[in-house]
Parts: structure tokens; sequence; C-alpha cells
């Protein structure tokens, strides 16, 4: 499963005295072995062609200054070391150690299957990442240097809320 949030990357550049904020998109993925031909992070693809452990993730920074006539998009991935997701079913869910498992419940009476159904079911599933994003803050500044070598340690899912349509 795919995660995208927009996020902000401190930019600290010692060559030019530019200290800001530049927006940032990030992909992460939250599946415990996903096979990734090529994902679009914003703008920008990345080809894979292989398996990522959970906790993979790519970025996409714009890095715009304008009254310097520099404007450039980077991109950099990574592994986290981990993924933090709740799992309340852990004594007895089949998911793979290493991994995790977010569950929700449906609100009563908006889910019934028969097997007689004569129309598509759709079940939507909002996911919420509620401020999981976390980095190691090597300066002690709050904000992630990512192009000052601040290293993503955990992401992960926080919530899911799953509704029905027919």
């Amino acid at each position: 499963m795919t995660s995208r949030a927009d996020t902000t990357l401190y930019y600290n550049s010692v060559a030019v005295p530019i200290h800001q904020d530049f927006p940032c998109t990030v992909a992460s993925f939250v599946g415990y072995n996903t096979f990734l031909s090529s994902y679009t992070i914003n703008t920008q693809s990345i080809t894979v062609n292989g398996n990522k452990l959970q906790g993979y993730w790519g970025a996409e920074e714009k890095i715009d200054l304008s009254a310097y006539g520099y404007s450039q998009t980077f991109t950099q991935t990574g592994q986290a070391p981990a993924t933090t997701v709740v799992n309340p079913l852990f004594a007895t869910s089949p998911i793979p150690a290493g991994s995790c498992v977010v569950t929700a419940g449906f609100q009563p009476g908006s889910l019934t299957i028969t097997g007689n159904e004569t129309q598509d079911i759709v079940v939507t599933v909002g996911l919420s990442t509620n401020k999981s994003f976390e980095w190691q803050d090597l300066n002690g500044n709050g904000k992630w240097d990512a192009l000052s070598g601040e290293n993503v340690v955990d992401m992960g899912i926080r919530g899911m809320v799953p509704t029905v349509s027919h």
C-alpha cells in the first residue's frame, strides 16, 4: 500500500546563504514485502523493479531559488528501520513478524454480504498517518534536513475508517 504526504524539507545551504523550508512529497510503502516496478512520488517517477520491505520510502523535493536563478527537483529513496502501525490482533494475526496490520470496524448495518448481490459493493478506506513521519534530527532544529543526511527512522498508519456505498 502506498501512502503519500506533503511535508516540508529544510534546506540549509553552505554555498549560498539559504535557510528555509521547501515543499516535499513523501511516498511510503507499508506492505510487508511489496514488489514495485515503478511509482510516481509527485511529478518524478522512480524505477525499482524489485521487492521492498515495509518502510521503504521515496521523497521528491522542489528547491526553488528563483532569486538566485536556480530551481531543482531532487528525489531520494530509502528504507526506514521501522514502521509503526497499530495491530490489536497481534496474538492471533497471520501477518508475518516484522509487519503490521490496521483494523477498523464498519458502522453497524453498513455492510451485509449475502452472496446474492446484483450490484457492486464499494468499500472506501480512509487512512490516517497522523504525523507519523519521523526522522533522525541530527542538529535539533525540529526540521527534516534530508539533504544534510537526516535519515527517516519511522513511518506508519495510525487509523482507518471504512465507508460502504452501493
